[in-house]
């Protein structure tokens, strides 16, 4: 009987083992992005300090409606739509307030 206990033990911290390593090393998922979609998201990521998968409908948007301009004009206008369409932060602080 005890045997079968321990054998059971064993399988049971198996099984739990394989489940969280493989919930781990997931992969992320993939993009397939177009080189000019792929360089201009990474640049609007990086210049915003937001992921990918963020800032990548900002990007379509812009060569969806004005894909035959510059890179750096369509990177310009997703910047600024982008950061337009961000929430705006809460803020509990009034400058306007008199002291004294």
């Amino acid at each position: 009987m005890e045997p079968l206990l321990i054998l059971a033990g064993v399988a049971t911290a198996a099984g739990g083992l394989f489940y969280f390593r493989r919930q781990r090393s997931a992969p992320a998922p993939i993009l397939k992005l177009d080189p000019r979609e792929d360089r201009l998201a990474r640049q609007l990521a990086k210049s915003v300090g937001y992921p990918i998968q963020d800032v990548l409908p900002s990007i379509r948007v812009e060569l969806e409606l004005a894909s035959h301009l510059d890179d750096e004009i369509i990177f310009k206008r997703a910047k600024y739509h982008f950061q337009q369409n961000l929430p705006e932060a809460q803020c509990s602080v009034y400058r306007d307030r008199k002291v004294g």
